[in-house]
């Protein structure tokens, strides 16, 4: 019932942090509330738990060698924690081709939410060995794509088409206003190429979608006020 009420504030906060602690929290408690009951079962019983306890100390060093994977887990778990490479809500990239959203953190393994909406779930050892790319804590997103114009278009709406691509890049509000290039760049095979390359200050993967598209749909307009056609 804590766990509950404590998970409902925690979403109500901007941290991740406690989103990501209260079900660590949760399984410890749990995991205490079964022992403890065990412990008093067998108290009533009348079995002499103090001798059970140290007769699980002999075995303790067969028990550690048998759960090497599983304590390999758990301070996996401790390193993420402290390292914190990852957070709930991020998106990230794993050898092997695991990629998708950080859906909970728990003592032996990483529940990732894959794009197709599957589960993937992966031992906290695992993560803290391999490379882990954390898309969600990128400041920018990239825009870099190339704008084709057929060979017939003349040198100064060439110019033109530069000049106003750089006034839709200086005058989008989410664009990083630091660094953009816009340049005739090529002579292609087929086409005019020029290179459109700047980066969007946007919170989420959606907002990226929304702003990429936004400056795409003006440089078509772009290109219909000033007459002139893309390269097939």
């Amino acid at each position: 019932v804590l766990v509950g009420v404590f998970r409902d504030r925690a979403l109500k906060t901007e941290s991740r942090m406690d989103d990501q602690l209260i079900p660590l929290v949760g399984q410890a408690a749990k995991g205490t509330v079964v022992v403890l009951g065990l412990v008093f079962v067998l108290q009533n019983m009348g079995v002499d738990v103090g001798s059970l306890i140290a007769g699980l100390g002999i075995g303790g060093l067969a028990f550690a060698l048998a759960a090497q994977n599983t304590l390999a887990n758990i301070f996996g778990s401790l390193t993420i924690f402290t390292d914190r490479p990852f957070q709930v809500g991020d998106w990230v990239i794993l050898e092997g081709g695991v990629e998708g959203t950080v859906e909970e953190i728990g003592f032996r393994s990483t529940r990732i939410r894959a794009f197709t909406n599957s589960i993937i779930t992966v031992p906290n050892s695992r993560m803290t060995n391999a490379h882990v790319e954390n898309m969600g804590a990128r400041r920018f997103r990239r825009l870099k794509t190339t704008v084709g114009l057929t060979y017939d278009t003349p040198p100064d709406k060439v110019q033109a088409m530069v000049e106003g691509i750089r006034a839709i890049l200086a005058a989008n509000p989410s664009t990083f206003k630091d660094s953009y290039e816009v340049h005739f760049r090529d002579f292609g095979p087929s086409s005019l190429d020029i290179l459109i390359y700047c980066f969007m200050v946007v919170p989420t993967w959606h907002d990226e979608l929304v702003e990429r598209s936004r400056i795409l749909l003006e440089i078509m307009r772009l290109a219909e006020h000033l007459g002139v056609s893309f390269a097939l």
